[in-house]
C-alpha cells in the first residue's frame, strides 16, 4: 500500500488514492484491459478510417471477420439465451485476440473483427485459437456460428517520383 493513514491525517487527494489502488477486474470485469478492444460503431468507424489511410501509405494486411451467432435448429431447452452466449463470445474474443485488434458488436448476435498485420498463415492459427476458446465455454452448446472473412492487402504507396 502506498499511503498509510494515521489518526488525524488528512486523506490522500482523490487522484493519488485512485493511483494507489490496483485495478480490479479479471475475466469479464471492466477496469482491466485484457486483449482486443470492443468499440461502438462511431469509435470503430473513426479508427478504421485512420487505419485504412495508414495501411494505404505504409502497406500491410488486414483480416476482416464477421461472426454471426444463432440458435441451432431442434435445440433442447438450455439455461442460457442467445444473448447470454453472445456476451460470452464477446469476452472470448477480447481474451483471445491481441490488444491491437478491434471488435465491433454490430447487432446483439453479430461481431465484426478487424485483425491487423496478420499473414494468411497466421490467420488459421488465430482463428483456431478463437474456436478452441469458444468451444471450451459451456455456452457454445446449441449455438450455431457462421463467419465470413476477407483478406485486405494494402500495397505500399510509392512517393519516389
Amino acid at each position: 500500500m502506498l499511503f498509510r493513514s494515521h489518526p488525524g491525517d488528512q486523506p490522500a487527494p482523490r487522484a493519488l488514492r485512485a493511483a494507489a489502488v490496483p485495478p480490479r477486474g479479471g475475466q469479464g470485469q471492466p477496469g482491466l484491459l485484457r486483449g482486443a478492444v470492443s468499440l461502438d460503431l462511431e469509435k470503430f468507424s473513426l479508427i478504421n478510417r485512420f487505419l485504412r489511410q495508414f495501411y494505404k501509405r505504409y502497406g500491410g494486411m488486414v483480416v476482416k471477420l464477421l461472426f454471426i451467432l444463432s440458435d441451432e435448429d431442434n435445440v433442447e431447452e438450455r439455461p442460457y439465451s442467445l444473448l447470454d452466449a453472445a456476451e460470452k463470445f464477446e469476452l472470448c474474443l477480447q481474451d483471445t485476440l491481441r490488444k491491437s485488434d478491434m471488435i465491433l458488436r454490430h447487432k446483439p448476435n453479430q461481431f465484426f473483427v478487424l485483425l491487423q498485420n496478420l499473414s494468411e498463415e497466421d490467420f488459421s492459427i488465430v482463428f483456431q485459437r478463437i474456436m478452441d476458446a469458444w468451444e471450451a465455454e459451456e455456452t457454445h452448446v446449441g449455438i450455431h456460428m457462421e463467419y465470413l472473412m476477407e483478406y485486405v492487402l494494402y500495397e505500399k504507396e510509392s512517393y519516389d517520383k
